[in-house]
C-alpha cells in the first residue's frame, strides 16, 4: 500500500487596499464546479469547518489551497481544492458571483445560524451587533489612512520608467526567453497583506517550488509591475499557468509572477537573496537594485493602519468568543462529516489520480 500526504498553499484572494476592499475570489471560482458556502455563526466557527475539511483532504493526498482572512490570518475564508474542482468558502465573499447563476456551478449552502440555540443567543445579540458595526467603523478608517499612506507605501524610486512602447519591447523579449506553447491561463491572488497581526507575507512558502527567481533590476516598480503584466499575458499566449500576485495596498500593480511548470518566478523587485538580476543589456546594468523611498510619514501611518487592524482582529476575535456558548458543536461536527462525504462522493476514479493506492 502507497499513501501519499497532500500539501497545503497559503495565500490571500482578498485585501484591504487603496481603492477599498478588492477580492479575486470571483475569478477563482471560474476554476469551480463544486462551490460549497458558509453562512451565519462567527467568521471563527466557518473557519474551523474549512480548516477541518481541508485537514481532513490534506491526510487522503489531496492539495488544499487555504485562503486566509485579513482581519484575522489564523481564521480561513475558505479552501481550493484543485483536483476536485472545488472550492468552499464564506457565503459573503462569493455572493455576488452565485447572483450571476453560472450552469456550470454546483452550489451547496449552508446557514450555520441553524445550530444557534434559540435560548441563549438574545443575551449575547445586542453586543454581537455592536462590535460588528465597530468593525465596520475601523474598517472604514484603514482606508482612511491607507489613502494618506498611498504615496509612500508603493512609491519606489530608481530605475528606468519605461513608455508604453518600452513596456511592450521589454515584454516580447523576456517572453521569448521564458515562454513557450498554447493558450493558458493566469491564477490572480496576493502573497501578502495588512491584517490584525501586521504585514503578513506567504511569499517564503509560496516561492518554495520555484526553481529560478529573477527580478527586474534597474527599473521604476510601477513599470516592472506593468512588464510582469504583458509577460503573465504572453505565458499564457504561450500555453502556461501563470499565478499572479498583487500589490496589496494597489491591487493593479501585479509585483510577482510564478509559472509553475517552468519552476520560474519574476518580480517587480528582489524579494529575497535567492533573486537573479534579469535584465543585462547596457541601459539596465548599471543601475542599482530597486530601494524603497522612506518617507517620514511613512512608520507613522503604517502604525495607525496596523492599531486599527489590531482592533478589528481583537472585536472579530471577541464576536467569536461570544458565539462559543451559545451554537450547537455537536451539530457542527455531524455537518464536517457530512460535508467530507458529500466532497469525497465527487471523487471519478477513471479521471482523478486517487492519492491513496
Amino acid at each position: 500500500m502507497k499513501i501519499r500526504i497532500g500539501k497545503t498553499t497559503d495565500y490571500f484572494l482578498s485585501s484591504y487596499t487603496v481603492e477599498g476592499y478588492r477580492s479575486f475570489f470571483d475569478q477563482a471560482l471560474h476554476n469551480t464546479v463544486h462551490l460549497v458556502t458558509l453562512s451565519g455563526a462567527s467568521a471563527q466557527i466557518r473557519s474551523r469547518i474549512c480548516r477541518q475539511i481541508g485537514i481532513a483532504l490534506i491526510d487522503r493526498g489531496y492539495n488544499v489551497e487555504l485562503i486566509h482572512g485579513i482581519s484575522n490570518t489564523c481564521d480561513l475564508e475558505g479552501i481550493m481544492v484543485p483536483q476536485l474542482a472545488l472550492m468552499m468558502a464564506d457565503q459573503e465573499k462569493v455572493a455576488s458571483y452565485i447572483q450571476q447563476n453560472l450552469p456550470q456551478l454546483e452550489v451547496t449552502q449552508f446557514n450555520l445560524n441553524q445550530f444557534v440555540w434559540e435560548d441563549k443567543y438574545p443575551i449575547y445579540e445586542a453586543k454581537i451587533k455592536d462590535l460588528r458595526e465597530q468593525i465596520a467603523v475601523n474598517i472604514d478608517l484603514v482606508y482612511e489612512y491607507l489613502h494618506q499612506a498611498k504615496r509612500e507605501l508603493i512609491s519606489y524610486d530608481g530605475g528606468l520608467l519605461f513608455s508604453e512602447q518600452q513596456s511592450s519591447s521589454v515584454v516580447e523579449r523576456l517572453a521569448k526567453m521564458l515562454f513557450f506553447k498554447e493558450y493558458g491561463k493566469t491564477n490572480h491572488r496576493f502573497g501578502q497583506s495588512l491584517t490584525g497581526e501586521g504585514q503578513v507575507n506567504y511569499y517564503k512558502g509560496i516561492l518554495k517550488n520555484t526553481r529560478k527567481k529573477y527580478f527586474l533590476n534597474g527599473v521604476n516598480y510601477r513599470s516592472s509591475c506593468k512588464v510582469l503584466e504583458g509577460l503573465a499575458h504572453e505565458a499564457n499566449k504561450a500555453g502556461l499557468v501563470v499565478d499572479a500576485y498583487h500589490d496589496f495596498l494597489e491591487a493593479e500593480l501585479m509585483e510577482l509572477i510564478i509559472i509553475p511548470e517552468l519552476e520560474v518566478a519574476v518580480s517587480a523587485k528582489a524579494l529575497s537573496d535567492e533573486f537573479e538580476e534579469l535584465l543585462t543589456y547596457k541601459d539596465t546594468a548599471c543601475q542599482p537594485a530597486l530601494a524603497k523611498c522612506i518617507d517620514p510619514n511613512l512608520n507613522d501611518n503604517l502604525t495607525k493602519i496596523n492599531d486599527v487592524l489590531s482592533e478589528i482582529k481583537q472585536l472579530s476575535s471577541t464576536v467569536g468568543e461570544l458565539y462559543q456558548g451559545v451554537i450547537d458543536f455537536a451539530a457542527i461536527e455531524q455537518l464536517e462529516k457530512q460535508l467530507l462525504d458529500k466532497i469525497l462522493q465527487m471523487v471519478k476514479p477513471d479521471n482523478l489520480d486517487h492519492p491513496t493506492q
